[in-house]
């Protein structure tokens, strides 16, 4: 294992860049922290020791000149234009991310950078089954899973034709401070604090979700073991239904509320059990879950009740 000498996060203020920052940080690691301009989420980031803020849009990398005040040799790419709910089947604004990924890649050679680390999602999958490792056939539906997987082949190209160490993350479902308000956790937690059931299937699914905390431990242990390369699935790698974890929330929240299941009808073709397998990341580097879910959400609950005072 090589520790980094700094690292670039672009995305530095969605879930995952958040905790990475601070775990970068706590480790002495100078981190450029690069987000959007006039970003009302730098106030998470902000102040945070050994840590410098670039703003920078997406479609600004080319404009950049390289960084040398610091020694970066290694680039978190988590960046991505429409992530939220209500923008992932839209084509234009997903092709955005196809479109500037060569810029990102070109301005991390300048900065020095050896190591790219780029986020994918179980999106690129489409719609499977069971528990998902590297080698399940890809083939995904939405307009975000597609444009994850341009981005995903056309970035190993841009590494290989730089000599630049490629490492591609599969993300299954990630929670934590600075998430959206449109998942179904934080949904649920707001509607719990509210004195309501939140609206919801017969809950039977099996899901694997994973704090923040833990997907940048994961993400920080690939970028440090200098022989991993390649896809890696990021994930809990345990399957709770939906109804395990609504239950969590509810006596985290508010233990009086009665569940509702069944509210909402199951999508159709309904995928039934998506949990990753992460054997080759726990092979490659050592990583282990250490946020059960009832702490981390009572961690969420926590984050939601500062953000709404």
């Amino acid at each position: 294992m090589k520790e980094l000498q700094g690292a670039i996060i672009t995305g530095a203020t969605g879930a995952i860049g958040i905790a990475l920052t601070k775990l970068l940080s706590d480790k002495k690691i100078p981190v450029l922290a690069v987000i959007r301009k006039d970003s009302s989420r730098r106030k998470y980031i902000d102040g945070i020791p050994n840590v410098k803020v670039l703003e920078c849009d997406l479609s600004d990398f080319d404009k950049l000149e390289p960084v040398c005040s610091e020694k970066y040799d290694a680039i978190f790419n988590l960046a991505w234009e429409g992530s939220n709910q209500g923008a992932r089947q839209d084509p234009n604004i997903q092709k955005k991310n196809v479109d500037h990924i060569k810029a990102i890649i070109d301005f991390a050679q300048r900065s020095g950078c050896t190591t790219f680390i780029g986020a994918g999602s179980q999106a690129e999958y489409g719609r499977v089954s069971g528990r998902i490792n590297e080698d399940f056939p890809l083939n995904p539906l939405s307009e975000y899973g597609k444009a994850k997987l341009q981005v995903e082949n056309l970035s190993r190209v841009l590494c290989k034709s730089k000599g630049i160490r490629y490492i591609w993350t599969r993300i299954f479902s990630v929670y934590g401070p600075g998430m959206g308000m449109d998942s179904l956790i934080t949904y649920s937690i707001s509607e719990f604090m509210k004195g309501n059931s939140p609206k919801m299937t017969k809950g039977e699914q099996l899901w694997d979700f994973m704090y923040a905390d833990d997907a940048a431990a994961a993400l920080y242990l690939l970028a440090s073991n200098d022989t991993a390369e390649g896809v890696y699935c990021v994930a809990g790698g345990e399957g709770k239904s939906i109804k395990e974890y609504s239950e969590i929330i509810r006596d985290t929240v508010n233990p009086e509320i009665e569940l509702q299941l069944g509210a909402v009808p199951y999508q159709e073709n309904q995928v039934m059990e998506l949990v990753g397998d992460i054997s080759k990341l726990k092979k490659e580097t050592g990583f282990m879950v250490s946020v059960p879910f009832d702490i981390g959400i009572k961690r969420m609950v926590e984050w939601m009740k500062s953000e709404i005072q």
